[in-house]
């Protein structure tokens, strides 16, 4: 599937983070919130400032920064990673 820009998202849709098209402070701070190659992102709210939702957080971006933010919109029936089972606990003796 192709690149999009973050801001191509609607509300609800789900992507994976392809790459950050940015340099030095920009990809430093957007790493140090979680937004990396393969993260997951929900598009809360388009427009600038948008909101997203990553990895439990929800964060708010400016116009310049979603057009340096590369994803891969998710298929509609890819399950997130939120609704993803986790692995049992295993009781030991």
């Amino acid at each position: 599937m192709t690149e999009l820009p973050l801001r191509a998202l609607r509300a609800g849709d789900r992507a994976w983070v392809e790459r950050v098209a940015a340099g030095g402070s920009l990809v430093r701070r957007l790493r140090e919130m979680g937004l990396h190659q393969g993260a997951e992102v929900r598009m809360v709210r388009p427009g600038s400032p948008c909101i997203i939702h990553l990895d439990g957080q929800t964060l708010c971006f400016r116009a310049a920064e979603l057009d340096a933010i590369l994803v891969r919109p998710a298929p509609a029936s890819a399950p997130s990673r939120e609704a993803r089972p986790q692995p049992a606990e295993i009781d030991s003796p």
